[in-house]
């Protein structure tokens, strides 16, 4: 396939073939598409993970009494101030078929996590999770207090949190989603040694 492409040189139009594929597919769409797809795959999934473990621990941290809080948000962080390469090393360590978790996941349920795009995808979140964590508790702990504490006078804390929490701190969740979603996105080395 050929694309005809308008070139301005010396002043004047002129008209430059470009070759968008050849027969061996190496120039082609497949070659950067394929790639993209992957990684726009691994994101949306590690942003997911963030938001579904990333949301109430950010809100336990939020409502917590500053010791608990503190460990809390000191282990939240850990992954994100050792190196890449060293948290997809402890998850492989973790995943791996020789530790006892890996061959649970393995033997026991089937799920091989380690050279997979899931694998990749929860290295990303580990990764993520602490950017999204600390941006959606910074969001809870904004939210104003006697409204929450109107709330659970009417409603079961579950309802609370789903029907007044979450709406009150969606800007700062999508927020973190956003933020989640690019840290994953441009993850490279926990992904590279989990994954690969």
């Amino acid at each position: 396939m050929r694309a005809a492409v308008p070139v301005e040189r010396d002043g004047a139009a002129r008209s430059c073939s470009l070759r968008l594929r050849d027969d061996r597919g190496v120039a082609g769409v497949d070659a950067w598409a394929d790639p993209l797809r992957l990684s726009l795959l691994v994101a949306a999934s590690a942003t997911a993970v963030c938001i579904a473990v990333g949301t109430p621990l950010a809100w336990l941290i939020a409502r917590a009494r500053p010791p608990v809080a503190q460990v809390l948000s000191a282990v939240s962080l850990l992954p994100l101030v050792l190196p890449p390469t060293a948290v997809g090393y402890y998850l492989l360590w973790i995943l791996g078929r020789q530790s006892p978790t890996g061959r649970f996941l393995l033997d026991g349920l089937g799920i091989q996590l380690v050279f997979t795009w899931p694998g990749a995808a929860l290295a990303a979140a580990v990764v993520s999770l602490p950017l999204y964590v600390r941006t959606a508790t910074a969001g809870f702990e904004q939210l104003d207090e006697e409204i929450l504490l109107a709330g659970r006078t009417l409603v079961a804390p579950w309802q609370l949190f789903l029907f007044v929490v979450v709406p009150l701190a969606s800007p700062a969740l999508v927020a973190a989603s956003l933020i989640a979603f690019a840290r994953a996105l441009g993850e490279f080395g926990a992904t590279v040694v989990v994954a690969s």
